[in-house]
């Protein structure tokens, strides 16, 4: 299912992961198609619309037990799939419970042993060649991880350097790791972590209203020369739910909101109700961002409005979002075309 030709924009070294979801009222989903991997190709996959789908790439390591339909369902994206076929191996499954009625509450754990993605896996496919990809990995991992990469990469004859993005594990988030967060951080063009993950690290306790002051200065330690936190390319993207992101390099500090307003803002931007489920917004954020990066000129806030309104997509229901067209062939999300809700949102903000 791979084209050695296909120019490949974005590849997610996340996983995928069938999630048996639990929900309050008793009422129980299987195989619903979850895990960073998952939403991050969708992401990518929203802002690449008709043709240009086929430049979102993404391995899968598919166990013996993998549904039918949940792969149709994967097929209907048109991504560029490298699939391993994994026969003696059962597919990485979760459960998801939501412990109250507003689904704000949940836990997760996993069922199965899990079938992670190397950069290994990415020989002798295209994907190798994407110019950017997406690690959800400890500060360990992703030093490790992005150097193997790029060794890949020169044995292949690829010379450029692609862009990394990365959101780091949430075990990994402590005060302990800040110096290896700060290091971590010269080897990625976007480290992504969100406000609760970044505020452990640097040991900041969130207050009850959130606003760019606060989540700036979260993001001091990492552009610190004291620290070595002064790596000049480097972009600290910090995802806050529903009150949007917070967008910070050396030349740069710029606050977004979400698009759906939070219940004490219900004038700045409408339909809020719809919002149901958050699992997989900030992964949906992170593919948006590096596919708006690429295709603008490397321009962060349009990157960052992609990224959020990605992320609309993806609250509004359990798992992912439905792909479906209108008469004129135009693609829809749920019934609604990406790039008119981008354009009204962008609007909003006066741009």
């Amino acid at each position: 299912m791979t084209n050695f030709e296909v120019d490949i924009k974005f590849t997610s070294l996340g996983m995928l992961i069938l999630d048996e979801v639990q929900l309050p009222y008793g009422k129980g989903i299987e195989n619903v198609i979850g895990g960073s991997g998952s939403y991050a190709s969708l992401g990518a996959r929203l802002l690449s619309p008709g043709n240009l789908s086929s430049q979102v790439g993404w391995t899968i390591r598919k166990g013996h037990d993998f549904p039918p339909e949940s792969l149709k369902q994967l097929e209907t994206w048109d991504l560029t799939l490298s699939i391993i076929h994994e026969d003696r191996c059962l597919s990485t499954r979760g459960q998801l419970n939501y412990l109250d009625s507003t689904l704000a509450t949940k836990s997760f754990k996993y069922l199965t042993p899990t079938l992670t993605i190397q950069p290994e896996h990415l020989q002798n496919t295209c994907l190798l060649r994407s110019r950017s990809f997406h690690f959800f990995v400890d500060p360990t991992q992703i030093i490790e991880q992005t150097t193997r990469l790029q060794e890949l990469r020169k044995a292949a004859g690829i010379i450029t350097r692609p862009a990394i993005i990365w959101e780091p594990k949430a075990y990994s988030c402590t005060p302990e790791n800040l110096q290896a967060f700060i290091e971590a951080m010269r080897v990625v063009d976007v480290f992504s972590p969100n406000h609760i993950e970044l505020a452990r690290i640097t040991e900041k306790e969130i207050p009850a209203s959130l606003d760019e002051r606060f989540l700036e200065d979260l993001c001091v330690p990492f552009f610190t020369p004291q620290n070595g936190g002064s790596h000049p390319q480097g972009m600290l993207v910090v995802r806050a739910g529903d009150q949007g992101c917070f967008v910070k390099s050396q030349s740069l500090r710029k606050g977004l909101p979400a698009y759906y307003a939070p219940p004490e803002k219900p004038e700045a931007i409408p339909h809020a109700s719809k919002v149901v489920d958050t699992t997989g917004a900030g992964n949906a954020f992170l593919g948006a961002f590096a596919v708006g990066f690429l295709t603008s000129s490397s321009d962060a806030i349009f990157a960052a409005c992609a990224g959020n309104v990605a992320a609309s997509f993806v609250v509004e229901q359990v798992g992912v979002p439905t792909l479906s067209s209108s008469e004129d062939g135009t693609e829809l999300w749920n019934g609604e075309n990406f790039f008119a809700r981008f354009q009204a949102y962008r609007a909003r903000l006066g741009g």
